[in-house]
């Protein structure tokens, strides 16, 4: 098996989640098919909230720990570097998705390569007051994955 292809890296930004973000963890990297699992340290205050070593969890796959030097939501998107999966599993360090399900949409993603496969479908439209809004719609129009996706 070809891990590049046949498995996937699973990216966390975590954020001032000191009481979950490790349980989170935890469910992503004892799936089979994870390969490592990439915990973005978005919370520069090391005093409030210490960095977490690699080895306080316990996992079957590898964990690295990435601190950020700036807390910005689009730190999750800037780790192409560090991945060595073409699969990449985005998840909000606050999001827990049952394993079969995971594992289920994963497969999908397999034979779908070119799209993205998540769990919370949201539309962006602009509003009447000018400004950008994502929301549920009703008329099945997704055009962002939030929380978790391929």
């Amino acid at each position: 098996a070809d891990p590049y292809l046949d498995q996937f890296t699973v990216v966390i930004t975590s954020y001032k989640r000191q009481d979950i973000y490790k349980d989170v963890l935890e469910q992503y990297c004892n799936i089979d098919e994870t390969y490592e699992v990439l915990l973005i340290w978005n919370n520069l205050d090391l005093e409030a909230f210490p960095l977490p070593r690699e080895s306080d969890f316990d996992c079957k796959s590898k964990v690295r720990v990435l601190q950020q030097q700036e807390n910005q939501v689009q730190n999750r998107l800037l780790q192409a570097p560090n991945i060595h999966t073409q699969g990449v599993f985005q998840v909000d360090d606050d999001t827990i998705i049952h394993p079969l399900d995971v594992k289920f949409a994963f497969s999908i993603w397999k034979g779908n390569r070119d799209r993205i496969i998540g769990f919370n479908a949201r539309s962006h439209k602009t509003g009447w007051d000018g400004k950008d809004y994502y929301s549920f719609d009703v008329t099945n129009e997704f055009s962002v994955m939030i929380g978790a996706a391929f």
